[in-house]
């Protein structure tokens, strides 16, 4: 499936959690960019080419990686047609949602990576995501092993719950095993 427009939020997951399997982050970041955003009304709180303040639907969606770190430069590009009918392109970090299209509850994604021979832990990578969910329980959190990479899942019901998480986890990004 390249059209991510068509898929169910179930194939949707599918596809991001291959994609952190197989170690290619940079996709994974897009398609959750695109479940989080992709339908939803946002407004524009930083950035400096688009005025911040501007609201409107997101329509348009495109992931970029730059570098070569797996784990970091992932961009995406976000497509906003405003209520006056002008089109404005910002990256999705610059966008606060103001009316999501169906999220219930917030995913927090630790990459932690394992260093066997130094005895050491770290976090490789750290995702905030919407997620919706067909009831109105929270899933269980859960972790899966790849070997010297696990993927800790965590569930909040808010996104505030989730960054506050984040960053009491982040004050120690290393750790001996």
């Amino acid at each position: 499936m390249t059209d991510l427009r068509k898929g169910s939020i179930k194939e949707l997951r599918e596809m991001e959690a291959f994609f952190v399997r197989n170690g290619n982050l940079s996709a994974a970041s897009y398609v959750s960019d695109h479940i989080e955003l992709y339908g939803a009304d946002v407004e524009v709180v930083k950035g400096r080419k688009v005025p911040i303040g501007t609201t409107g639907n997101v329509f348009w969606m495109k992931g970029n990686h730059y570098g070569n770190d797996p784990w970091s430069g992932h961009v995406t590009t976000v497509g906003i047609k405003t209520a006056d009918g002008q089109t404005v392109f910002t990256s999705a970090e610059n966008l606060e949602i103001i009316n999501p299209p169906h999220f219930i509850f917030w995913e927090a994604r630790s990459v932690i990576q394992f260093d066997r021979e130094a005895g050491t832990a770290r976090y490789a990578g750290f995702d905030i995501v919407g997620r919706k969910v067909e009831g109105r329980e929270l899933p269980c959190d859960h972790t899966e092993d790849h070997g010297d990479t696990k993927v800790i899942y965590e569930y909040f019901n808010s996104k505030e719950e989730a960054e506050a998480f984040r960053e009491e986890e982040m004050q120690e990004p290393e750790w001996k095993i």
